[in-house]
């Protein structure tokens, strides 16, 4: 049996990495594998501006409905600044966690130096990187592997000084539970079956709104529905004038998601700051949707998930021409929505992420 510490700072929260770390720690054999999952409260976040999610009491409900051993961290309060290495003020973790207890320590973070995964001095640790690789910290040889979500991102890593040696590529784990509720929202929302009805879910953060697809769709065939579930309120300011763009409050419950995708004939993806390795579009492809999405002057990993199953566009023009293409064509469809399903199952599926990491704890445990 291998211990195993995933250690995340308001790590039950609904964002990409914690949800992340969550579906892994859930997903593990439980026959091979003891988990302890530590998150923390969010405490004040000093020196920041940025809206990090608070911990979500459905998402914790999820880790103890699945046997996951959760151990809540208090902090008074965190340093944002880099040079601060993102401290933990006033917390009881070192009275909680006992290096010598775990096998392996797990991450999940950005890339800069962050407590308390630097204040490690004998754990092995799995790190996962989650940015876009401009700053490479990996806190010594306690570093056994960095699993990095795609080929972007990879080497964009090794570029920034990253270690190659250490490089695992693993997707973004992505839940696939057996015993999901599917309600058809088209009949709530008064929606008919012939109508076609792209849409995207997001959290809600205006630090990722993009202003493109929803101004695309000025330009598109008015027959055609935009659905958009949660994300920044500066959707629905945008969307004024806009009487085929329709609301949806967010939603962390994987019914409420998965019920969401399977009214859509196609996925409409945007985010300002781009993607490493989308989860949102993961789960578009493991529901056959055709996908769209645009150039970001940041990241850009999305256009290698949606090769061949999408457009991957630079701007308004050729969004809001890829949007009346799918929209006109049910052929052109039809054939992206396999190749989607293809590379869902070939790349992006539960059983496949999963293998790997149990591959590389397995590699790991056996390392001095």
């Amino acid at each position: 049996m291998i211990s195993i510490a995933f250690i995340k700072y308001a790590g039950m929260a609904s964002g990409g990495i914690e949800k992340y770390l969550q579906t892994l720690a859930v997903n593990l054999p439980k026959n091979k594998f003891n988990v302890d999952y530590f998150y923390t409260n969010l405490g004040n976040r000093m020196y920041s501006n940025f809206n990090h999610p608070d911990n979500d009491e459905g998402r914790l409900q999820y880790m103890k409905d699945n046997g996951i051993n959760v151990i809540k961290v208090d902090i008074e309060s965190i340093d944002c600044r880099f040079h601060a290495n993102f401290v933990w003020r006033n917390t009881n973790f070192w009275d909680l966690f006992k290096e010598d207890k775990y096998d392996i320590v797990q991450t999940g973070r950005f890339g800069y130096k962050e407590y308390p995964f630097y204040e490690m001095k004998n754990s092995k640790i799995v790190d996962s990187i989650h940015s876009c690789g401009q700053c490479v910290i990996d806190h010594g040889p306690q570093i056994k592997k960095t699993v990095l979500l795609s080929t972007y991102q990879a080497n964009l890593w090794v570029k920034a000084g990253g270690d190659f040696s250490k490089i695992k590529i693993i997707p973004p784990v992505i839940d696939d539970p057996k015993d999901v509720k599917i309600y058809d929202l088209r009949e709530r929302l008064g929606i008919g079956k012939d109508t076609i009805v792209c849409g995207m879910h997001q959290r809600v953060d205006d630090g990722i709104f993009s202003s493109i697809p929803l101004e695309s769709f000025r330009n598109v065939n008015k027959d055609v529905i935009y659905l958009i579930m949660g994300g920044s309120d500066k959707y629905k300011q945008q969307a004024q004038g806009l009487n085929n763009v329709r609301f949806i409050d967010f939603s962390s419950d994987t019914s409420d998601i998965y019920s969401f995708l399977s009214s859509l004939d196609f996925y409409l993806h945007g985010r300002y700051d781009g993607e490493v390795c989308s989860a949102s579009i993961i789960e578009a492809l493991k529901y056959g949707l055709p996908v769209v999405s645009h150039h970001s002057r940041l990241n850009n990993g999305h256009e290698e998930q949606i090769k061949n199953c999408g457009f991957f566009v630079h701007n308004i023009k050729e969004y809001a021409d890829a949007v009346n293409l799918l929209a006109q064509q049910p052929d052109l469809r039809k054939e992206l929505s396999d190749n989607a399903l293809q590379k869902y199952y070939l790349t992006y599926s539960l059983d496949s992420t999963i293998n790997k990491y149990i591959d590389l704890y397995e590699e790991v445990h056996e390392l001095h």
